[in-house]
């Protein structure tokens, strides 16, 4: 799970964001947002959400269980559960995170199948060997830098070399010419 998340200057101007009802719903959706894992899922039940999301707001479970009720009505997230557990999921997450190339596996359940707006169509987690070649090709990128890194250092050395034998030389004429 990333540390960080972004959050895109677009949601300003979301018009499923400003129509809601509470500034709180704006808050709590906006404050969900970095503590989802790769796939835009956090746990669910309001209790979990307050403690994670809002543990220092003079709000009760029971508000963020109003305000998760309302988010979900708007569209900006998916409410559910799955193998026993509250999910909530961000929806359209991936189209406003970057680096989702790198993510690892979600420690939370995929909506069910039967699951009001659910197409079934769950980002997938990149094959292990995709992320091999990445790794791969990133290496290779870096030791083409250091190659380079080398061969300059190699020719700055030589340059070095060089005008310090031209100054012994010189040097050594000069002493030459005195005697």
């Amino acid at each position: 799970m990333a540390e960080k998340r972004m959050i895109s200057k677009v949601i300003s101007i979301s018009e499923k964001v400003n129509e809601l009802p509470d500034i709180f719903d704006m808050l709590l959706f906006t404050w969900m947002i970095p503590h989802t894992d790769d796939f835009g899922r956090l746990a669910g039940s309001p209790a979990k959400v307050k403690a994670l999301v809002v543990p220092m707001l003079d709000k009760l479970v029971s508000d963020v269980k109003e305000s998760l009720h309302r988010l979900q009505s708007a569209g900006l997230i998916e409410w559910y559960e799955a193998d026993g557990q509250k999910v909530v999921q961000v929806v359209n997450f991936e189209a406003h995170q970057q680096g989702l190339h790198k993510r690892t596996r979600s420690k939370f359940p995929d909506p069910p199948l039967d699951f009001p707006g659910s197409s079934g169509n769950f980002p997938n987690i990149p094959l292990e060997e995709n992320r091999r070649e990445e790794k791969r090709t990133e290496l290779n990128r870096r030791e083409g830098k250091r190659t380079e890194l080398n061969r300059f250092l190699v020719v700055v050395f030589l340059k070095l070399i060089i005008t310090l034998l031209d100054y012994l030389k010189m040097k050594a004429l000069e002493q030459s010419a005195l005697l």
